[in-house]
């Protein structure tokens, strides 16, 4: 049985990151990034498409688009930029298309 307390974890359902899951240790704010087709994720805001951290008290992720028509729910809805929306574990999203969708964990 482990103490560890769950930190956030983002899997990747299409796309490059597909079966991939990103470990949001120490609960930081990851970036996801845009570089023609290809989508990449680190711990730089500098030009990034959305931000995306986990919130132990609530259970729940923030999801930050930094550009309008970027971050999409999984039922094709879009989240409107520089606003934090709070998401429950289990919800999938996309960044630009739907051949980057992630769930976060």
């Amino acid at each position: 049985m482990s103490n560890q307390k769950f930190e956030g974890a983002v899997t990747g359902k299409e796309g490059s990151y597909k079966d991939k899951t990103l470990l949001l240790e120490n609960r930081c704010e990851v970036f996801f990034h845009i570089e023609g087709e290809q989508i990449y994720v680190d711990q730089s805001p500098e030009g990034a498409e959305a931000g995306i951290w986990y919130i132990e008290q609530r259970e729940e992720y923030a999801v930050q688009p930094a550009k309008t028509s970027t971050v999409y729910l999984k039922s094709g809805q879009p989240l409107g930029k520089n606003r934090i929306y709070y998401l429950p574990r289990g919800m999938e999203i996309w960044i630009a298309s739907r051949k980057n969708s992630f769930l976060l964990e």
